[in-house]
């Protein structure tokens, strides 16, 4: 078998399917895709909503509940106690196969009916005080984090796979304690305002250091001590330059951080940063195996287009999912083997478009299961009947396809289309990595959500008023609402919260939680791979990097990055 070029039908580019893929496909018995992986990765975030969230009532018992899916969504929502409790039937719900209609348009109205989980996390069952959490397992004590487990203390965190007493950090994927602001640093001690950073403490404003204590404002260090923009100084000389940046106040931070990425940018960065693996391509891998164009994430072996994933094994296209193996097509499926097209299905196997199924085993269709066991639709079956009804279904799946709106043709193998979505396009994780404006959103017939909940105008306290210094600040300014000097929303502080500045001697913020990850995000490369050659002059190598051309850094290859560590 040889290598074939396809036309993407969604977006109408070329892609390459590998023989290593089809090889896949054929293990897994699924047709190879008709949509390029870009297109298949949107698909799944805009079925992701991490935090556009909402106050509503659960349906069950009438109280107050966050939910990640809007008043107006026409979901049923139950607040999580009820959800993951006895008190309702999932099985109630089971409808009969029509073969006379596209499966994608029965699993919608099946979809609709079935009551959904407030939010996509165990709290109060394997977590403890996480509440306020979206896809956060395993968790104590955590508040607006998404897209974790294992974490103890962590507020306003995203892909935090370990460690605890953490803020504002994205993509720590192993232990860390008292960090504050960082992105893709791990086994760090309080460290501060930093980037690509292993195993470093008591620092602030580093990019790719390792094994570095009290270093402020460098780059690429090893193994340093007393470090201030890559030069060596004194302990009293390195405090006193330290002071003079006034780090204790919100002016300070921003002087410092502007300069901070001013001096990095001169810096010669590694073309991509994928550590002690074997054969992979992508960026933010570690322990990888056979791992290729995959995206942050810790142990993958032997899979493809993998998006935020922690021991992923020989699996394509799963997004945001970690302890799981022959998996397909997938947003959350933790835990699992064989999980295909699922959407929030964990601690499961041989599963098939399924959403919400927990513990469960060979299922098809369904929603909202808890230890199913061969169910199509919500209604179960023999084992006979049950696998003689899929091959039947997965048939009239090719006979009776689904058309969306733009013309897409959906047969079995195809995950599930954009515009069935509850959510509204801009409420989820898609225009991180690919931005729409209401008016492209619309014209692709996406949902969009006009009525985001947040609330403007109710500050009690204007920006110039806040104390400059973390020193200023008492335990009164708990109760204040703040205005968000970037987007104008109204945020507050949690107690909590405060402690965690005090004892990093960190400026209240002044910008909310929403722009603050934005900002994160923008220092995150895309996504994807360019073709790319080392711009050391007078070497010849060439590499796949997320640094696309044109961009001011300076990229250098392996060999030639090594020598220029300090």
């Amino acid at each position: 078998m040889n290598p074939e070029s396809k036309n993407c039908q969604n977006c109408k580019s070329e892609f390459t399917i590998e023989v290593d893929d089809f090889s896949f496909y054929e293990k897994m018995k699924v047709p190879a895709p008709t949509f390029c992986p870009e297109c298949r990765f949107q698909r799944r975030c805009s079925w992701r909503n991490d935090t556009s969230l909402y106050s509503t009532n659960c349906s069950l018992c009438e109280k107050r509940v966050v939910s990640m899916y809007a008043p107006d969504s026409g979901m049923t929502i139950y607040c999580n106690k009820c959800w993951w409790s006895d008190k309702w039937d999932p099985y109630s719900y089971a409808v009969d196969y029509d073969f006379s209609r596209p499966f994608f348009e029965q699993y919608n109205e099946l979809m609709h009916r079935v009551p959904h989980i407030a939010l996509v996390n165990d709290d109060g069952i394997s977590s403890i005080g996480c509440e306020y959490t979206g896809d956060c397992w395993f968790a104590k004590n955590c508040y607006m984090t998404f897209c974790a487990w294992k974490i103890e203390n962590v507020m306003y965190g995203y892909f935090n796979l370990g460690g605890k007493d953490m803020m504002d950090c994205l993509y720590v994927l192993d232990t860390a304690d008292w960090m504050y602001e960082c992105i893709n640093c791990d086994r760090g001690y309080k460290l501060k305002n930093s980037q690509l950073c292993l195993s470093c403490t008591d620092s602030t404003f580093l990019y790719d250091c390792r094994n570095c204590s009290d270093c402020f404002m460098s780059s690429g260090l090893r193994n340093k001590r007393y470090f201030y923009k890559n030069q060596q100084y004194s302990k009293q000389a390195y405090e006193e330059i330290l002071a003079s940046y006034n780090l204790d106040t919100f002016s300070g931070v921003e002087k410092a951080q502007k300069e901070f990425y001013e001096f990095i940018l001169e810096a010669p960065r590694r073309f991509s940063q994928i550590y002690k693996s074997f054969n992979c391509t992508g960026e933010g891998l570690t322990n990888g195996k056979n791992a290729k164009d995959c995206f942050v994430g810790n142990a993958i072996e032997n899979s493809r287009f993998v998006q935020h994933g922690g021991k992923n094994v020989d699996s394509y296209d799963v997004t945001a999912a970690g302890e799981h193996s022959e998996s397909y097509e997938g947003l959350i499926l933790d835990h699992s083997n064989h999980n295909f097209f699922g959407l929030y299905s964990v601690k499961s196997q041989n599963l098939e478009y399924t959403m919400h199924c927990h513990s469960s085993k060979y299922l098809f269709g369904c929603v909202g299961l808890k230890k199913g066991e061969y169910s199509v639709f919500n209604k179960r079956y023999t084992k006979d009947e049950y696998e003689k009804l899929i091959v039947q279904i997965r048939e009239q799946m090719d006979s009776v396809p689904y058309i969306d709106k733009m013309g897409n043709v959906y047969k079995y193998g195809e995950f599930f289309p954009i515009e069935l979505s509850p959510f509204g396009y801009n409420e989820t994780v898609a225009p991180q990595f690919f931005p729409l404006d209401k008016d492209e959103a619309k014209n692709k017939n996406y949902n969009w959500q006009d009525n985001i909940q947040k609330t403007v105008g109710k500050q009690t306290v204007e920006i110039q008023n806040i104390p400059e210094s973390i020193n200023d600040i008492n335990d009164e300014y708990v109760n204040e609402v703040f205005e968000c000097m970037d987007c104008k929303r109204n945020y507050k502080m949690i107690p909590e919260e405060l402690r965690f500045y005090k004892v990093m001697n960190i400026p209240i913020p002044r910008r909310c939680f929403y722009c603050r990850f934005d900002n994160r995000l923008k220092r995150r490369n895309p996504f994807k791979l360019w073709h790319r050659s080392c711009m050391k002059e007078n070497c010849q190598n060439e590499f796949e990097t997320t640094y696309a051309p044109g961009r001011p850094e300076i990229i250098y290859c392996e060999k030639c990055y090594q020598q220029e560590v300090v």
